[in-house]
């Protein structure tokens, strides 16, 4: 195979399997912004960063929560959040062993 492309950058190295990742880190080292939001003009060096952005203005949330339906506007806000349902879950499975209920994979739904 080719060459990947190479950041020159003092001491960094790092190697990108596509040009366009390359161009897009050399943004940190050049510090670099291009991307702008109209709002408040504050700018980017990412275009999803300026999107994830904009949704502190416009209030959208478009990530929902499976289990309880809590909305979000970034993905690891949501990714963040489902943890507290899995605690929530564990501590539920301790309390009903300590009642002297063992789960051994059945299912409790409707019969």
């Amino acid at each position: 195979p080719g060459l990947l492309p190479l950041c020159r950058g003092l001491r960094c190295g790092r190697h990108f399997a596509r040009s366009d990742e390359l161009n897009r880190h050399l943004r940190i080292h050049t510090g670099h912004k291009p991307f702008q939001c109209r709002i408040c003009l504050r700018n980017f060096s990412r275009s999803d960063h300026l999107t994830t952005h904009i949704r502190t203005h416009t209030g959208e949330k478009p990530f929902s929560c499976d289990t309880c339906g809590r909305r979000f506007a970034r993905s690891d806000e949501k990714k963040r959040h489902s943890k507290v349902h899995l605690k929530q879950k564990a501590r539920s499975e301790e309390k009903l062993k300590g009642l002297g209920f063992f789960s051994v994979g059945l299912s409790f739904g409707p019969l």
